[in-house]
């Protein structure tokens, strides 16, 4: 997916928690209108991302190479990903069967397969739970970029188009 740099910066904005009513871009300078309830921090803060912030378009990275950097994280970051408390399972409805991104009926399938009684190998449990993760990721190009429930974290899931 190809994303336009207004559009990152709104995601990377919303991954922060930085509350922004609108964001316009004119040549390399970004106009940022923020939502009545952001703080004078979330302010500065949105101010100084945006002062730095990429003007050109970026695009998601192949699913294959996320898929990879998730097999590598530890399983302690696997755990806090995917585990019984994990963020991408949490949820009613989970986190991962919110997802609005292309994958969203992927996600749903292996989640279906992974409820199933001849998915009850933990390889195979792990399997899907990469895979989940890496498509997930893929819709939420943030998702892993050092999130608040593992700072340690750091899946980059996007490249320059």
């Amino acid at each position: 997916m190809i994303y336009a740099p207004v559009q990152l910066l709104y995601l990377y904005y919303e991954h922060l928690g930085i509350p922004a009513i609108s964001i316009q871009q004119e040549g390399g300078a970004f106009t940022v209108t923020y939502d009545p309830s952001a703080t004078a921090g979330q302010i500065a803060q949105g101010n100084q991302i945006a002062s730095t912030w990429p003007t050109y378009s970026q695009q998601t990275r192949d699913s294959t190479g996320i898929y990879t950097d998730v097999r590598a994280l530890s399983a302690s970051q696997k755990n806090n990903i995917t585990g019984p408390s994990g963020d991408l399972y949490s949820g009613t409805p989970m986190k991962a069967l919110r997802d609005m991104g292309p994958n969203q009926n992927t996600i749903a399938a292996l989640l279906t397969v992974r409820q199933c009684s001849f998915c009850n190998a933990a390889a195979d449990r792990q399997l899907i739970d990469n895979q989940v993760t890496a498509l997930y990721t893929a819709d939420n190009p943030y998702y892993l970029a050092n999130p608040t429930f593992d700072p340690t974290i750091s899946v980059a899931a996007l490249v320059p188009v």
